[in-house]
């Protein structure tokens, strides 16, 4: 039997968990607003008939917002990533086997349907579809193809034409079917074909899919990439991207935000870069590895001309490489002071861990006093910190630094966050009986 993947998409993530804590939505348009409330990240279909895209700043289409009171929530990651947990945690069930199954992003997922009869895809898709509406309450779409590619293509059909009632299985589209679906796909919407590559493909006369997996491969890999010649092989049918079940650990990571106002003191500096030291910390430890340098980098609004501007960055290495936070802060503030400087209006900072290596693989210095013992309890401390942030939410623990949580008003400005419901104790979610 040849390889077959399923691609499971939930439908309008962040939009669809919004509607399960508030069933008044449902059939309503609802936006949902990143970067301080200011661009839409995601949208209903009712909004998008209205106009609006994903992607546009706020101020853009406040007019189309107000005349059709469109009802607009900040951004509730925590919550999201909850229950994105929880559609994996389902689809396990579905997998012959946890290794056989990938986590692509936050609302999508491959898995491998290699155990299920080709007569049977169509049924399979459907019941995945119903088992993770009951058990999680999100609408999603289904389907079915021999590569990544040709799933992709299946989930932008599925989305355009209802009739298929989110699943479709191109294993067992008859072929001048399939050639009609893959002429109506731009190939700009095409998986792996970036926007500057979809307008070299256009200027050579390619503009669907159809065309692009008909091209020649030869030509297409003398003039492109080995990426583009590998999709032109997946829209034929051979699989060239494999599953990838456990995600590698990062060689760097980041954390960055734009500040809810404008910073000026040092102080607020402070307490802002200790909370992103923090939060790429905790996603150091969640992939068992060490950072070995810290860098930060400060920057005021280069948008608005009539203030001073200024930025700049700086870097400290550690001498031995830890994934304790206190040191990590200690690095990161010592370089923040080495480049802060008055009289600038900052709005955004931002950190960087690298030279990232395995928690086993700790290379110290030469000269650098390397004591197992003191390294073990901070490595104790941390999962102490992690396991209770994790269970009662997050900063139920936290460093003074990083100032307390009520006070810190540089932090993103969301005015429209809805509760966290799952994620904090709190928060949970109140049913009264009368």
């Amino acid at each position: 039997m040849k390889s077959v993947l399923a691609l499971i998409d939930c439908r309008s993530f962040y939009v669809s968990v919004e509607r399960m804590w508030n069933s008044t939505l449902r059939g309503k348009p609802v936006l949902v607003l990143g970067n301080n409330d200011s661009a839409v990240v995601a949208l209903s279909d009712e909004a998008r008939a209205l106009g609006i895209r994903r992607g546009m700043p706020v101020f853009e289409c406040k007019d189309i917002i107000e005349q059709h009171h469109i009802l607009c929530y900040s951004s509730n990651y925590p919550l999201y990533g909850d229950f994105s947990a929880r559609v994996r945690q389902t689809l396990l069930a579905f997998a012959s086997s946890p290794e056989l199954l990938e986590s692509y992003s936050i609302d999508e997922w491959w898995l491998d349907a290699g155990h299920i009869e080709i007569d049977d895809l169509v049924r399979f898709g459907r019941e995945i579809r119903a088992t993770i509406l009951q058990h999680v309450g999100l609408p999603t779409g289904v389907t079915l193809a021999t590569t990544k590619t040709l799933t992709k293509i299946a989930g932008e059909i599925v989305k355009k034409y209802p009739e298929h009632m989110g699943v479709l299985a191109l294993v067992t589209t008859p072929k001048e079917e399939l050639d009609g679906w893959l002429a109506r796909i731009a190939v700009d919407d095409v998986w792996m074909i970036g926007r500057k590559r979809a307008e070299q493909l256009n200027a050579a006369g390619i503009y669907t899919a159809q065309q692009l997996r008909d091209a020649e491969l030869s030509w297409i890999h003398k003039k492109f990439t080995v990426v583009t010649a590998r999709t032109v092989l997946e829209l034929r049918g051979v699989p060239c991207i494999p599953l990838e079940p456990l995600s590698k650990p990062k060689k760097n990571i980041a954390s960055a935000k734009t500040f809810g106002r404008p910073i000026e003191r040092l102080e607020s500096l402070c307490q802002a870069v200790s909370t992103y030291v923090a939060r790429a910390a905790e996603k150091l430890r969640s992939q068992g590895s060490v950072a070995g340098s810290v860098s930060i980098f400060l920057t005021t609004n280069r948008f608005n001309t009539s203030v001073p501007q200024y930025s700049h960055s700086a870097s400290r290495t550690l001498i031995i490489p830890t994934a304790f936070t206190p040191d990590l802060i200690a690095a990161a503030l010592d370089a923040l002071r080495s480049i802060f400087r008055l009289g600038f209006a900052y709005v955004k900072a931002g950190v960087f861990l690298s030279r990232i290596s395995a928690t086993d693989h700790i290379q110290p210095d030469l000269f650098g006093a390397y004591i197992p013992d003191v390294y073990a309890r901070q490595e104790r401390v941390m999962i102490a910190m992690d396991s209770i942030n994790r269970l009662f939410g997050p900063d139920t623990l936290f460093l003074g630094s990083m100032g307390l949580p009520g006070e810190r008003t540089w932090q993103m400005r969301q005015e429209h966050l809805s509760k966290h419901y799952t994620t904090r104790w709190r928060e949970i979610l109140e049913v009264s009986a009368q």
